[in-house]
């Protein structure tokens, strides 16, 4: 039997298994983020002490130093002069949002983002399951909806109030006169008003601003001065999630928060585990998807409590088809300065695309919640390249082009020197056959003999690798990009890609790749014995079908830097 080259045979294994570790380990571990971090001077705190908004949560220790309370009759919410008051819906609209709220509990009970649909219809699609082709029913796309009532999902902005001896539940019915507002050329407010007594009365105030997707929320008093021992307001948020696919598990969805200069991310297996909720001090938190962001922020000088639980049934639990419940409480006590300013509450609501400067604009840390991964330091220059290329030709599509091109151009120093490196290889063969031969015997002595030789006409054997293993990580910053960056969400190319985000669907792209890698791979010298080479011919197919359900843009990236790396070998020979 012929002796193979140890050398080039470890090199090659070391190759293959790499490139493998990282597709498979990033697919199924790499997207794993860390659970969020327990807290160091909190005793945990139950599940079943969270499923009731009702019942006030704690202040945050540096807001109120005590918690004791002395006895006081309390007024419930049937004891409130508010009885009489008709249940009605209000409209806010403007370019970016359309928001419609109810007047009992003053919150939104759908929030619509008018630039961003849901979907984008495309008349056929070609899979790998039967039957293999379908014709999609036509459909008119829906603006993405930010509040799921359909889904069971508690108002989000709900809020129980504690204010001295009054007790005002999160399903208060509040005064509003208006029926509509036009948000335009100027900030506009909508106010509703909730009287506890003849004397004393509460407002909720939505402040809405041009061109803006932040909004100010703020609770004012009237008529009453408020105790700090007995003055509390919780806010809830609650959060949908809907089964995943395997690539969108990928990227994190669900409860998060800003804490200590850093973003903590609370996994909802641990909390479907029903394992002591996050608890935290923070000065923003909230809900993120890929694309989307819910959050609540307040002023980093007053920062609010932060607990997460799952809010959903058990039956939701044990069904990996069913949508999932989770919930934001979020608790603050009033400051000095708010009380001055006759408030109990000031927050900033961003319901919004995670688009980062959109995002720095509305407060710089809320930047973090766009999660590029592990490949963020490749990722996020991508992300500036393909924003400034898109400038110039108004199509992502030809931006990840045109951007490939220039990867390549710059690489081909590198990319030539590797492809010259493995032609010298295959010139070294006769001598490298001799030295296998002369110490079949003495495994070390041939290793010791085989790199003299590679010094000897300066030689890398790793040197035809180098090329490829330097595109894997741009190739999955392309994907982490295409995963979170909302830019590239819903954008076309040209004819069947009308979404760069999505995969392929007539699987053109998956194919012309496979033809492109298997040309490639042909016109590359080797220097693998006959079995090495009939296991790599069967690498083409096997990248086509792995691939076969990733973003087009990603496929895009990939078949033209084949085609590029194709002109370049066939230059190089």
């Amino acid at each position: 039997m012929e002796e193979r080259d140890p050398v080039l045979e470890r090199n090659f294994i070391i190759f293959m298994v790499l490139a493998m570790l990282i597709i498979f380990g990033w697919m199924f571990f790499l997207g794993k983020q860390k659970p969020a971090p327990k807290p160091e001077a909190k005793e945990p705190v139950k599940l079943e002490e969270k499923q009731n908004l009702e019942k006030p949560a704690p202040a945050p220790s540096q807001i109120a130093e005590s918690s004791s309370k002395p006895e006081l009759s309390t007024k419930k919410e049937a004891d409130l002069p508010t009885a009489q008051i008709k249940e009605k819906e209000v409209l806010v609209e403007s370019e970016l949002y359309r928001v419609r709220f109810t007047n009992q509990g003053a919150v939104p009970v759908s929030w619509e983002l008018k630039p961003y649909k849901d979907k984008v219809y495309f008349p056929y699609e070609i899979s790998l399951k039967w039957p293999p082709f379908k014709k999609i029913p036509r459909f008119e796309p829906n603006s993405v909806q930010l509040v799921n009532p359909r889904l069971g999902q508690k108002l989000p902005l709900r809020c129980k109030i504690q204010l001295n001896q009054f007790e005002i539940s999160e399903q208060a019915r509040w005064k509003v006169e208006t029926d509509k507002i036009i948000v335009s050329s100027q900030p506009e407010q909508l106010v509703f008003i909730l009287p506890l007594s003849p004397q004393v009365s509460l407002e909720k105030i939505y402040k809405f601003y041009p061109e803006q997707f932040r909004v100010e929320l703020e609770i004012k008093f009237k008529g009453i001065e408020p105790d700090p021992k007995l003055t509390q307001v919780n806010f809830g948020l609650n959060f949908i999630l809907e089964p995943l696919d395997r690539l969108s598990r990928i990227n994190f969805h669900g409860p998060l928060y800003h804490t200590a200069q850093k973003i903590v991310r609370v996994q909802t297996k641990d909390l479907d585990k029903k394992k002591e909720v996050s608890e935290a001090i923070s000065d923003w938190a909230g809900f993120t998807d890929s694309y989307f962001l819910t959050a609540l922020l307040t002023n980093p000088d007053a920062p609010f409590s932060v607990k997460t639980y799952y809010a959903g049934d058990e039956q939701a639990l044990q069904a990996k088809d069913r949508a999932k419940e989770y919930a934001l409480e979020i608790s603050q006590a009033p400051n000095a300065r708010l009380v001055s300013e006759g408030a109990l509450a000031k927050l900033e609501i961003y319901f919004g695309p995670k688009k980062k400067e959109i995002l720095q604009e509305v407060r710089g840390t809320l930047g973090l919640a766009i999660d590029y991964g592990f490949f963020a330091p490749i990722a996020i220059p991508l992300v500036y390249a393909l924003e400034w290329t898109n400038k110039l030709v108004n199509n992502y599509g030809w931006s990840i082009v045109i951007l490939t091109i220039i990867l390549r151009m710059a690489m081909f120093p590198l990319t030539r020197k590797g492809q010259q490196s493995m032609k010298e290889l295959q010139k070294l063969q006769p001598e490298m056959e001799k030295i296998r031969k002369k110490y079949a015997e003495d495994r070390a002595k041939q290793q010791e003999e085989l790199y003299a030789l590679y010094r000897k006409y300066k030689i890398n054997p790793m040197g035809g690798c180098l090329p490829m293993l330097i595109q894997i990580p741009i190739f999955f910053a392309f994907y982490k990009v295409l995963l979170v960056s909302i830019e590239l969400r819903h954008a076309p190319w040209l004819l069947w890609i009308q979404d760069l985000s999505a995969r392929d669907p007539l699987l053109i792209l998956p194919v012309i790749m496979g033809i492109s890698q298997f040309v490639m791979q042909k016109l590359t010298p080797t220097t693998v014995d006959p079995n090495q080479a009939k296991i790599l011919m069967f690498m083409p197919l096997f990248f086509t079908v792995l691939l076969v359900y990733f973003p087009s843009g990603l496929l895009l990236y990939w078949t033209v830097s084949n085609i590029i790396g194709i002109a370049q070998q066939i230059y190089v020979n």
